[in-house]
């Protein structure tokens, strides 16, 4: 799918993430399975705040929605601002 700049849009997705200790976390990534730093750092804090696991799964969620929606409209993620 092309997007309004014409290059091919990358979509985000919320990925479980099963380590060596069979800990489950969650992580947003790319097509390309390429994760997103800032994503991740976020989620990582969810769980280093002892946010429960279901609250994890779900910001990772939206979070890969908001990323693909900026992504989309050409937005930049990091400041976003409402049209003048």
């Amino acid at each position: 799918m092309l997007g309004r700049s014409g290059a091919a849009e990358r979509h985000y997705r919320a990925e479980r993430a099963v380590a060596a200790d069979e800990s489950v976390s969650w992580v947003v990534v790319d097509e390309d399975l390429e994760l997103h730093v800032e994503a991740c750092a976020y989620l990582a804090g969810l769980r280093g705040a002892g946010r429960a696991f279901n609250t994890e799964k779900t910001y990772a969620g939206r979070i890969a929605l908001y990323l693909s929606y900026c992504r989309s409209h050409g937005l930049d993620w990091a400041s976003p601002s409402l049209p003048r």
